[in-house]
């Protein structure tokens, strides 16, 4: 990760831009149950484990997503955080729907990085009754008592000093090694 991104913070003028488009991306119950912040402190969060490359053009995304909304002749000069909400809404769909693909592609993935942040803070994984330890945990649990002995047996192949020998010994590796030695 480059070191000018490892210390990530939203801008002020990002997090304004979240602050709008969150709630357009992320179902009511952003507002509702007050989870605006947290959302965009989540986004923070993973903004961070993000390649600088990728932080870069994430941020340039935003910030032209931003002020070329100003260029539009509806909007009067407005940027995107200055339009009210339903002008707002139809800048995204503008954007979501746009013929030229990178403007397309970065609606979709940025509604991603939101959603996803949205999605996996604490209070509303537990309103969805949303687990995925305990799913992990049992699909684990299953595989172990499906496969169990394979895993063990192929473990121990590879634990041993010398795995390509245990493979010809237990005749895995017989063709090719009567094809190398002649």
């Amino acid at each position: 990760m480059s070191e000018e991104f490892k210390g990530y913070r939203h801008s002020l003028r990002t997090r304004q831009i979240l602050w709008v488009l969150a709630p357009i991306v992320c179902p009511p119950e952003i507002v509702e149950r007050d989870l605006l912040e947290p959302t965009i402190d989540h986004m923070e969060n993973f903004m961070r484990s993000l390649p600088g490359p990728i932080q870069g053009a994430t941020l340039l995304g935003l910030n032209a997503f931003e002020v070329t909304a100003a260029l539009h002749p509806a909007h009067g000069g407005r940027t995107f955080t200055q339009l009210d909400r339903a002008a707002a809404e139809r800048w995204f769909e503008l954007w979501w729907h746009s013929p030229l693909a990178l403007m397309r592609e970065f609606a979709k993935k940025t509604k991603g990085l939101v959603v996803m942040s949205y999605y996996e803070l604490p209070q509303v994984a537990a309103s969805m009754a949303y687990h995925p330890d305990r799913w992990i945990a049992a699909v684990a649990a299953r595989r172990l008592e499906r496969y169990g002995e394979e895993i063990r047996r192929k473990e121990a192949q590879v634990r041993q000093s010398d795995p390509l020998s245990a493979a010809l010994v237990e005749g895995t590796g017989r063709a090719v090694a009567e094809e190398v030695s002649g």
